[in-house]
């Protein structure tokens, strides 16, 4: 599978709209390969990243996803590259697009719909966190 490029995703906890446009703007402006991602406050910063979900509830298909997933990313390096194409071989092999076999997963991790990329969502967490989160969801003991 094709390596993917290098993108940085920044997760910046800013309320004021004048900033986030400024942040928006230097990104725009620079050789900088990015993504912004934004949040309230520290607070939330910190609930984004280390708030332990609740398991959503998933139909059997979803949760096939997920534990397809676990599998295929227990033995890769935890480094976005490897990660996105870990889980490309799930879609592959799932015969669904990426927003259908990613939203599960990122559920799964997050407990949100929305995220950064799902490689990089999960690299933002250690690999024991992100499969433990995972095989919980996917009725597996870890």
């Amino acid at each position: 599978m094709n390596a993917l490029p290098r993108t940085n995703v920044i997760l910046m906890a800013d309320d004021d709209d004048d900033d986030r446009l400024l942040a928006q703007d230097a990104l725009s402006e620079s050789e900088l390969d990015g993504n912004l991602h934004f949040v309230e406050n520290g607070e939330d910063l910190l609930d984004y990243l280390w708030t332990d979900p609740a398991p959503p509830a998933l139909d059997p298909d979803a949760a096939g996803r997920v534990r397809a997933a676990m599998e295929a990313l227990k033995d890769v390096p935890w480094e976005p590259a490897a990660i996105h194409d870990a889980l490309m071989a799930v879609v592959e092999r799932s015969g669904l697009g990426p927003n259908k076999t990613f939203m599960p997963i990122r559920q799964a991790v997050t407990g949100k719909k929305i995220s950064p990329p799902i490689d990089y969502t999960l690299v933002l967490l250690p690999k024991e966190v992100a499969l433990s989160r995972l095989a919980r969801v996917a009725g597996v003991s870890d």
